[in-house]
């Protein structure tokens, strides 16, 4: 299974903080099971645009703006079977709208309020909302470290 996460900084970006450190450990801890995970981010711009840490592939955009503009491009480039979207930021990353691939959206925050019809689950001040349906061996995966 192949897995990419777009998030906007992780765990090396400067300002790096919790949700950076939530996105690194679940990556790592999937490697570990066998799962290949890419995470895109935006490169702050004194970090490797490419660098892997512990078997998570971190792939670094440089400008915020341009990084939203190849959401497309690297889920045609990496082609996963699973897109996170971490909306730990204002700007959304709108996978949906370039791929039909199952797709979830994490927002941090513990009273976020939810559409009708999502599919919601809580892991510490997370919550994931799905718009496709969900394997539990995946969401076990993911949830349960």
């Amino acid at each position: 299974m192949k897995v990419l996460w777009f998030a906007h900084r992780d765990i090396r970006h400067p300002r790096a903080g919790g949700a950076e450190r939530t996105i690194y450990e679940v990556g790592r801890r999937l490697v570990k099971m066998g799962v290949e995970v890419n995470v895109v981010s935006v490169n702050p711009g004194n970090l490797m645009p490419f660098e892997e840490i512990e078997g998570v592939k971190i792939h670094r955009i440089r400008g915020n703006v341009v990084a939203h503009l190849l959401v497309g491009r690297m889920i045609r480039r990496i082609d996963p079977d699973v897109i996170i979207d971490d909306l730990g930021h204002a700007i959304p990353w709108c996978s949906p709208w370039f791929t039909k691939k199952e797709s979830y959206r994490i927002l941090p925050s513990p009273t976020c309020q939810i559409s009708s019809g999502a599919g919601q689950f809580n892991f510490g001040t997370h919550h994931i909302l799905h718009r496709t349906p969900v394997s539990l061996d995946l969401r076990e995966r993911a949830l349960c470290y």
